[in-house]
């Protein structure tokens, strides 16, 4: 058993990844007489690929909880338009009492 984190094997998230592109392109010695930089091919281009395929997986738990909000919001809205049409009015009278009318 070893006392490394747990959160050591935890998948980078797409930010994490692209941060850590920018840094490398940060980080590149610059060229003579130019505005390109020399970086590692290598590590840069594990880091998008990295960030490539964590992106479906982001999309997927966003839409997720976009739709939980909508869902929430509409049983918010449910709740409240039958609290407004509720037991509180008869007859389309608001808070009225039933006249044995019917």
């Amino acid at each position: 058993m070893t006392d490394e984190p747990a959160h050591q094997y935890q998948v980078p998230d797409v930010d994490e990844l692209l941060e850590s592109a920018i840094a490398v392109v940060d980080a590149g010695r610059p060229l003579p007489m130019s505005s390109s930089v020399k970086v590692n091919r290598d590590e840069l281009l594990d880091l998008l690929e990295a960030a490539r395929d964590q992106l479906p997986e982001e999309l997927r738990r966003a839409r997720w909880l976009l739709k939980e909000r909508d869902d929430f919001l509409a049983k918010l809205t449910r709740k409240r338009r039958n609290h407004r049409t509720g037991p509180h009015t008869h007859a389309g009278r608001p808070h009225g009492r039933a006249t044995g009318n019917h």
